[in-house]
């Protein structure tokens, strides 16, 4: 395999950054493909005790650049051609270092017709929307880290799309925590969602919080993390430090009646446990999981009449012979797994899931590969076959007595979705081509062209 490291024109678009040693890069750059890339081939799981977004010295290949540049702004403008109405971005950010500090910005300004798919929910005027995906301040020594500020986040193994975080869904603002203690990381995260409103015009406040212990051993063939998370939620809640206790699980706050109810008296709390790892087959290829647990039946006089509200995924990548790179995915959610009775307390942000991206009652296969035709010339191929029920992130959790149904719960529909495309990285950005298409819906197919260009202007403070 051409090694990414070795390919000089891989970098020609990304060659300031090897000038900026510990600046964050958005995961919406073009740069962040190759860090995938990269992953896929060496398996270093180093990677998930490393900072999110991830900073540019986690690029092997850009370590030869030298510089002392300390700020980088990029202006990276694209337009997605299809035979519907043009999909135009215009994305800029601007990244900045200085001694354990740095930061990220990164406004992003779409035509309104895209508002709600890219952004989530978000102010339009003049016929186009914009929103900060990136807006935070990290402070770090080697891989302890505190951040505060907007940004993605993603908990789990999956790039395609974790089913604990996925980071494909609206950013929101948070604070986060690690700790790198020998084998071990601890991670903390406290955030706020966007609110929602209900009949009577009230606004409901909902939070986030999680943490998770991760354990890597010396020998780096396995990797093992264990956490929960929580979504809270009220008319007139705030935020509560009781969620920031790094020992005691959040379900405690529950027995003991610690946390907040509304006026009804209903719970509007949603706890998730989970689990995920990866463990190395051999040199360039591993093996993952990832598991959830909604809400599990301990008692066992109920078992056969109340469903678990689980979900798993297992998955496997790496090199295929010695030229491909391969994914491989399989993945179920159950049927009422990220929903829940209380107060806007489902597990979505602006009507996106936090989790899963195709949400709760569904199984899916994904098949996807690439290949370098040549140094600058890249085949991608992703396959999707989706079986989805008829529960979705919005569905109210119906009583006990009435969640016993068919998996997935009909009516199912059936989606097989494939994406081919060649893409050309030229020394001034990105072009791509391809088709995209459901063979459930053959009248949405599409033929697409895409054209980045990338401007960046480096400086010193």
């Amino acid at each position: 395999m051409r090694q990414l490291k070795h390919n000089n024109i891989y970098f020609i678009t990304l060659f300031i950054f090897g000038c900026i040693v510990a600046q964050p890069i958005p995961s919406n750059d073009p740069a962040y493909q190759f860090l995938q890339q990269e992953f896929q081939q060496t398996q270093n799981l180093e990677l998930y005790v490393k900072p999110f977004p991830f900073n540019v010295d986690q690029f092997n290949g850009l370590r030869f650049y030298p510089g002392n540049q300390h700020g980088i702004i990029r202006i990276a403008p694209n337009i997605k051609i299809t035979r519907n109405i043009p999909d135009v971005r215009l994305g800029i950010w601007f990244s900045g270092q200085w001694d354990n500090f740095s930061f990220l910005a990164e406004p992003l300004v779409v035509n309104e017709i895209y508002a709600d798919q890219v952004l989530g929910r978000a102010y339009s005027r003049g016929g186009v929307a914009g929103r900060f995906e990136n807006a935070f301040i990290r402070y770090q020594i080697k891989n302890n880290i505190i951040q505060l500020g907007r940004s993605p986040v993603w908990w789990g193994q999956s790039f395609a799309s974790s089913i604990i975080q996925s980071a494909t869904g609206q950013p929101y603002d948070h604070l986060t925590l690690k700790m790198n203690i020998s084998n071990f990381q601890f991670e903390l995260l406290a955030g706020q969602l966007t609110s929602e409103m209900t009949e009577n015009d009230e606004r409901v406040k909902r939070f986030i919080s999680g943490h998770q212990l991760k354990w890597l051993p010396n020998h780096n063939r396995w990797f093992l993390a264990v956490g929960e998370q929580i979504i809270y939620t009220g008319i007139k809640r705030s935020f509560e430090f009781h969620y920031l206790n790094p020992i005691i699980p959040y379900w405690f706050a529950e027995i003991e009646e610690e946390e907040e109810r509304n006026p009804a008296g209903t719970e509007n709390e949603n706890t998730i446990l989970f689990f995920h790892g990866r463990y190395l087959l051999k040199e360039n290829v591993g093996l993952y999981g990832e598991l959830v647990i909604d809400d599990f039946q301990i008692d066992f006089n109920n078992r056969d009449s109340i469903p678990d509200a689980i979900g798993w995924k297992v998955g496997i990548d790496g090199v295929l012979g010695k030229e491909i790179l391969f994914l491989f995915e399989l993945t179920t959610i159950g049927t009422w797994t990220y929903t829940h009775w209380g107060e806007f307390t489902s597990w979505h942000n602006s009507s996106i899931p936090i989790g899963y991206k195709y949400g709760p009652d569904c199984r899916s296969w994904l098949v996807s590969f690439d290949y370098w035709l040549s140094n600058d010339w890249l085949l991608s191929v992703e396959n999707t076959f989706l079986e989805k029920g008829n529960v979705n992130i919005f569905t109210q959790l119906p009583p006990e007595v009435e969640r016993k149904v068919d998996f997935p719960s009909p009516p199912v529909v059936n989606h097989h979705y494939l994406n081919v495309s060649l893409n050309w990285h030229t020394n001034r950005g990105l072009i791509s081509c391809g088709w995209n298409g459901n063979f459930q819906q053959p009248d949405n197919d599409t033929i697409y062209l895409k054209i980045q260009l990338i401007n960046d202007f480096s400086f010193d403070f």
